[in-house]
């Protein structure tokens, strides 16, 4: 094999690694997501405190519900009633 032919299999054996990679942290976004959304479904804490919240419409409380699993905090208009 020549000199070149190895430049051009080492950079396609990288390019196909860098491609697992990405694919490799797009499952674990996934999944992480996946986790928290189960967490949130089983805790009753951040279900309750955003449907107790007072003063924001049905929507914002569906964007803290979408904050909390995205993020897993609560969003600051929620933490600090």
């Amino acid at each position: 094999m020549s000199d070149f032919s190895a430049y051009m299999e080492a950079k396609a054996n990288k390019r196909e690694a860098f491609a697992k990679y990405n694919s490799a942290g797009a499952h674990l976004e996934l999944a992480t997501i996946k986790e928290r959304a189960a967490e949130f479904k089983s805790q009753g804490d951040p279900a309750n405190r955003i449907s107790a919240t007072e003063g924001i419409t049905t929507r914002d409380k569906m964007n803290a519900a979408i904050h909390y699993v995205l993020w897993g905090l609560l969003p600051d208009s929620i933490v600090h009633e």
